[in-house]
């Protein structure tokens, strides 16, 4: 399942929070071309944003106009509650 777009504000930590009893992965990905095109977040080369327990933290900032996020969800069993915000 894939859920979004978000829109963030610019310059403004975007937050995950994950919730529930789940398993499976989720990942935030970063899309600059209204999401025809999405690729998960990495640092350093490394994955980013990507998790398979429940999380609620800042995940991002982003300075590009026009860049949305998305949730690509891979559930293998349970109920996942989540929420992104600035």
């Amino acid at each position: 399942m894939v859920a979004g777009p978000f829109r963030p504000v610019a310059a403004t930590p975007i937050h995950l929070q994950l919730s529930g009893e789940w398993a499976g992965r989720v990942s935030l990905e970063r899309s600059v071309d209204g999401g025809a095109t999405r690729q998960g977040l990495t640092v350093g080369g490394r994955r980013w944003g990507s998790f398979t327990t429940p999380a609620n933290e800042p995940v991002w900032q982003e300075n590009e106009a026009g860049a949305t996020f998305w949730l690509n969800i891979e559930m293998t069993s349970g109920e996942l509650i989540y929420r992104v915000s600035q």
